[in-house]
């Protein structure tokens, strides 16, 4: 019976450091899980984040959602493309709350997935619908590319 607590009190500790340091060593993966919350076409994923990922895209694309919340419409007008309903939809179905559902990043580029509920009276209560960003890497830090979203 002892050897079996010593074994314990030593494994524990040891995968306990093994499972930091292999999150550190794959800090570039920003994503450690992706769990689906229900199982519909389009699920609502809640992700699980890696704590040593560059969080610095995920702050640049919360000040233009902040700025969306706060009826600031005007500042994703250069990265919506010729989609220019999505200002439209963005004033009347404002933005209350979002979450990351996804992240990937690759040379330079960081792509997130934002599930977020909106005000107005848009759908049901506690309804969520995506909003795609997609940030750059330039020589003054992250800079929101493309900004997309599904009303």
């Amino acid at each position: 019976m002892r050897i079996f607590r010593r074994l314990f009190l030593v494994a524990i500790p040891i995968l306990l450091l093994g499972s930091i340091g292999l999150l550190f060593v794959t800090r570039s993966n920003p994503v450690v899980l992706r769990v689906p919350k229900d199982d519909t076409i389009r699920p609502r994923y809640y992700c699980v984040l890696n704590p040593f990922r560059d969080k610095g895209p995920e702050l640049v694309a919360a000040g233009y959602l902040d700025q969306l919340r706060d009826g600031q419409v005007q500042s994703i007008s250069c990265c919506v493309g010729e989609c220019k309903y999505v200002l439209d939809k963005e004033k009347e179905w404002p933005i209350q709350s979002w979450r990351v559902g996804n992240r990937s990043d690759s040379a330079g580029t960081s792509n997130i997935v934002y599930w977020v509920k909106r005000g107005n009276g848009y759908s049901q209560s506690g309804y969520e619908e995506e909003v795609h960003v997609t940030m750059i890497r330039s020589a003054r830090g992250w800079q929101l590319q493309s900004f997309s979203a599904v009303y």
